[in-house]
Parts: structure tokens; C-alpha cells; sequence
């Protein structure tokens, strides 16, 4: 039997004295629908089989190509897995085959999703086909499908290269993007702290402003109270002084308005006592007026005979 890329091996049940039973008549319809493309009826009728003969390798291969049909790659790999046990050499050899098949199909189906398990599933795949080609070195199609899925496999490393350079890249443009945000960030706080700084130096100097200009506001108006008091001093001893002069005046004034009064007054009669002091006194003024005479009487004298 012929196969081509991915096309599955497929084991026909014969009749015989070892698969004599009723699984065989169910394996014969399964086989026929399989034929027929009715991978899903086939599917049952496998499944009913290998509950009648779990033992059979081949009806658990079977099942795996219905189920690998049905794109249930995951269960194909399985069911494959299972009929490895057989003593079959041929039937070893095509069970790797499929299982290698069947993880490359898988593997590609989730490369949007994973591409890392891809790449995983893809690796295995060559080594299923790599033992397929250890059980049988005349396998062509193991052989050409192992070139292929290594082809297909290291496009996808690279292709996982560069998403994760290009990961890298993005990570590092996103630090120096925040680096720069974070520098700016800093600049502008630099900044704000700064023009705080600023503000608030202004805000000292004006407060200092503020109580140099209260300080000279106080001391003008103390100078001011000073130079009031100063002036209401002077003006009260002006005051004073004023009023000294005017109590002088009016002192003079009243001394004048009393001696016309002592001119005015009537004489009074002299006492006899009050009569000779007044006339001693006379004496004694005359006495004393003709000592004067004579002595200037005396100095002309001598003066005239010196």
C-alpha cells in the first residue's frame, strides 16, 4: 500500500484462525465505512470492536487512523500509542509513523496559540519518524517526511528567534521609554521642587519685606509720638512761659495799679516818736552831705597847692 505525505498506514483486518470472533465482522464494516470517508462511523464501530478485543493491536490502530481523520490528533496519538505493544515488526514500524504524523498535525494546529509547544510536538514528530526509519530503512515516506517537518521545524526556531528578539527589543524600548518617563518625571519634580524653592524664597524675602517694613512703620511711628511729645512738651512750656510772662505782666501791672493807690492815699498824722526819727534822720543825712563837702573841699584844696 502506497502512502504519500502524512497518509496514514492503514491495517486491514483478515480473517483467521487468531481474529476469528465477532469483532471481526465489526472490524470489516468499520474498515468499509473508513474506505467510504465515514471516519465518524467508523469511529464507533472501531471503539465497539476493541471493547469486544482490547487486546487487539490492530483494532486500536485502527481506531487511532478514525480519530486522526476526525482531526482528534490528540486521541489519534494515543490510540497509536497503544498498539506499539504489538510483537508485529511492520505494525511497530507504522504506528510510529502515524504518531509522528499525528504530532505534527497537532503541533501546527495550536503555532498561533503555542508556538513553543509547536516547535516541541514538531521535534517528537522526527523522533517517531526517525524509529520508524530504525524498524524499516526502506520507509521512503518516513524519510521524506522527516525532511520535511526538520525544514518546517527550523523555520519555526527562527521565527521564535525573532519574536523573541523582537520581545527583547520592545522590553528594552519600553524600559528606556519609562527610563525617559521616569527622567522627565524627575525633571519635572527637579523642576517643581525648584520653582517651589523659588516660591518659597520669595515668599521669605517678602515676609522679611513685610517686617522690615512693620519695623520702620514702628520706629517712624515712635518717632513720631517722640517728636509729638516733643512738640506738646515744648508747646506746654511755651505754654508756661507764656503764662509766667503773663503773670509777670500782670504782677507789674498790678504794682503799677497799686502805687497811684499808696500816691493817693491821705496823710496821716505823725506820732511824737514817729516825728523824731523822722527829723534824726534828717540830722544825719545833712551830717553825712557836709562831710562830703568838706572833703571835696579838701581834695580841690590840695590839689589847687599842689
Amino acid at each position: 500500500m502506497k502512502r504519500v505525505l502524512f497518509a496514514l498506514a492503514i491495517f486491514f483486518l483478515i480473517c483467521g484462525t487468531a481474529y476469528a470472533g465477532k469483532e471481526t465482522g465489526i472490524v470489516k464494516d468499520a474498515n468499509r465505512l473508513y474506505n467510504n470517508k465515514e471516519y465518524n462511523a467508523a469511529l464507533e464501530m472501531y471503539s465497539e470492536a476493541e471493547e469486544i478485543a482490547p487486546e487487539s493491536d490492530v483494532v486500536k490502530f485502527n481506531k487511532g487512523a478514525a480519530l486522526y481523520k476526525n482531526g482528534n490528533y490528540g486521541k489519534a496519538v494515543e490510540s497509536f500509542s497503544r498498539s506499539l505493544a504489538t510483537e508485529d515488526v511492520g505494525l511497530e514500524a507504522d504506528s510510529n509513523y502515524n504518531i509522528g504524523n499525528a504530532k505534527y498535525r497537532l503541533g501546527r494546529s495550536i503555532e498561533n496559540k503555542d508556538l513553543d509547544r509547536t516547535i516541541k510536538l514538531l521535534g517528537e514528530s522526527l523522533d517517531y519518524y526517525n524509529r520508524t526509519i530504525e524498524l524499516n530503512g526502506e520507509d521512503e515516506d518516513a524519510k521524506l517526511n522527516y525532511a520535511f517537518v526538520e525544514k518546517v521545524l527550523e523555520e519555526l526556531k527562527k521565527k521564535i528567534e525573532e519574536e523573541k528578539k523582537k520581545e527583547k527589543e520592545k522590553q528594552e524600548q519600553d524600559r528606556r521609554g519609562q527610563d525617559q518617563g521616569k527622567d522627565k518625571d524627575e525633571k519635572q519634580q527637579q523642576g517643581g521642587d525648584s520653582e517651589k524653592q523659588e516660591e518659597e524664597q520669595k515668599e521669605q524675602k517678602e515676609e522679611e519685606n513685610a517686617r522690615e517694613s512693620e519695623k520702620r512703620d514702628s520706629l517712624e511711628e515712635e518717632g513720631e509720638a517722640s517728636k509729638g511729645d516733643k512738640s506738646e512738651q515744648e508747646k506746654m512750656e511755651a505754654q508756661e512761659e507764656e503764662g509766667s510772662e503773663k503773670e509777670g505782666e500782670d504782677g507789674e501791672k498790678e504794682e503799677l495799679d497799686e502805687a497811684p493807690q499808696f500816691q493817693e492815699e491821705e496823710p496821716q498824722e505823725m506820732s511824737e516818736d514817729e516825728a523824731r526819727m523822722l527829723l534824726e534822720g534828717h540830722r544825719q543825712q545833712e551830717e553825712s552831705k557836709g562831710e562830703i563837702d568838706q572833703k571835696r573841699r579838701t581834695s580841690y584844696k590840695v590839689l589847687k597847692d599842689w
